[in-house]
């Protein structure tokens, strides 16, 4: 058996503040009304208290008094344990009817284990409080919180392992805001962290991306190529295979979390280069051998020309990102949606550059040859570089 949840799963804190100066205070109601209320909720796994005081029944024996009446720390100790439980008293049979009898002897306060009767002396019984103090006091803690330099109690909500955490956050604000009209007058919930924050903006980080690298794309290819019809098909590359990224993510059962809209704004960046290379050789070929042959098998052949050579590169990347999937705990819950993702990109750009962009080259593409000084920027380029190689040659 392992955690039914991780450091990962960490979705949702706040902190639980009050005019009160009791720690006390504030750690209970955390402890009672937060905590188990939250743990109901479907999806959480648990829910991890910080700060304040934890409240306690607490015993101060007094030595001399243990001496005088001759009782150890462990009889006190003992009493105690054995006063604070509930039994069965069986069954009392009244006619045809039965009543269950149960003794209560659970401790509801400091009376009660004052009240406790821990030895008889010649007759007398000998109690708690004659041998110690009963008070209610803190559990020495090992932490502490504060929020906005108040003390206060952090409560962090840890949702189950392969859970949905936008729909787990969405479950535990609504549980929250019935939680506010039921907590004590003067006691508050501050929320301040909120992973379903960060999620809508990597979304929205991957979609600006998609943008910015679709209409990258489309300049390159125009300023390069002069070809409006093959920038746009150029462009579709990036939307396309982004989609059957998240088909393959939501048939893995990866969902939507920060590691792997990471993973996708990576794979943006990578499948733009087979786009450009496979749009831009077709339309080279075309325009080299404009009415030698019908548009389809110009644009096998341009295809075919560099289909291998994408193949293999797409391959040899998808391949650097497989072994993250073999991680096990803690990393393997990092890394692993962030390689899928990638992977899943790269493979529908793949697919994408073989078969759909040679497709729409062939029907929506033109096979002219190019008209003599309609690309100045790429004939001064040339110039250039011609002029750089035979430097460099001599």
């Amino acid at each position: 058996l392992g955690a039914v949840s991780s450091r990962m799963g960490e979705v949702f804190e706040f902190a639980v503040l009050g005019e009160t100066d009791d720690p006390l205070e504030l750690r209970s109601i955390a402890d009672w009304t937060i905590r188990y209320r939250l743990q109901g909720v479907p999806g959480i796994s648990f829910v991890i208290n910080f700060g304040g005081f934890v409240k306690q029944f607490q015993v101060f024996l007094k030595p001399e008094m243990l001496k005088h009446y001759d009782i150890t720390i462990n009889d006190v100790r003992e009493a105690i344990e054995n006063s604070n439980r509930n039994f069965s008293g069986g069954i009392l049979g009244r006619g045809a009817q039965e009543e269950l009898i149960k003794g209560l002897g659970r401790i509801d306060g400091l009376e009660d284990i004052a009240n406790t009767v821990i030895a008889s002396r010649e007759n007398i019984p000998v109690f708690v409080k004659d041998v110690a103090d009963v008070r209610i006091g803190g559990k020495w803690r090992r932490d502490d919180a504060s929020y906005n330099g108040e003390p206060a109690v952090a409560v962090t909500v840890q949702k189950q392992y392969g859970g949905n955490t936008l729909s787990a956050i969405g479950r535990v604000k609504e549980a929250l805001a019935q939680i506010r009209s039921d907590l004590p007058p003067g006691i508050s919930i501050e929320e301040f962290y909120d992973q379903s924050i960060l999620i809508a903006k990597s979304i929205s980080h991957v979609n600006r991306s998609i943008i910015e690298g679709s209409i990258l794309i489309l300049l390159v290819m125009l300023v390069f190529l002069c070809d409006v019809r093959a920038s746009l098909i150029a462009g579709l590359t990036i939307p396309l295979s982004i989609l059957i990224a998240l088909i393959v993510l939501a048939l893995s059962g990866v969902d939507l979390t920060v590691m792997s809209l990471g993973g996708l704004a990576i794979g943006v960046g990578k499948v733009a280069s087979g786009t450009i290379i496979m749009v831009e050789n077709i339309v080279r070929i075309m325009r080299e051998k404009a009415g030698k042959a019908s548009r389809l098998e110009i644009t096998y052949e341009a295809a075919k020309d560099v289909g291998t050579h994408l193949f293999a590169t797409s391959l040899i990347i998808i391949l650097v990102f497989l072994p993250l999937l073999s991680l096990q705990g803690i990393e393997g819950a990092m890394f692993k949606p962030t390689a899928i993702a990638v992977a899943a990109a790269l493979f529908g750009a793949l697919i994408l550059n073989l078969t759909l962009q040679p497709l729409l080259c062939s029907v929506f593409l033109n096979v002219d040859q190019k008209p003599a000084g309609r690309d100045p920027i790429m004939r001064f380029l040339t110039g250039k570089y011609e002029a750089a190689l035979n430097w460099a040659l001599e």
